[in-house]
């Protein structure tokens, strides 16, 4: 029975810890989550980026709107890039 938890506890994690949202690109470099959705054509801050991401690039998209909790999960962000945007609120 403890091989069977130990496995779903894995799967868990990484499920948790590395996902990222279509159509980004997120990897792990020098100990720091990257999270790449520049040139993406998105409209809104895209839901489900991991949790320890550190460095965000939203740049070149048509995002208007930085809704109220859009960064919510992803406290450890310590870079975010927003430039060639059309933010307005």
């Amino acid at each position: 029975m403890f091989p069977l938890r130990a496995l779903w506890l894995v799967w868990a994690l990484l499920g948790v810890a590395g996902s990222c949202p279509e159509p980004c690109a997120c990897v792990d470099k020098y100990a720091h989550q990257f999270a790449d959705c520049a040139y993406k054509e998105l409209r809104e801050v895209p839901e489900g980026l991991p949790a320890n991401v550190t460095t965000l690039s939203l740049s070149a998209n048509k995002i208007t709107v930085l809704r109220r909790g859009a960064f919510a999960d992803v406290t450890q962000v310590t870079s975010l890039w927003l430039a060639h945007n059309e933010v307005r609120t």
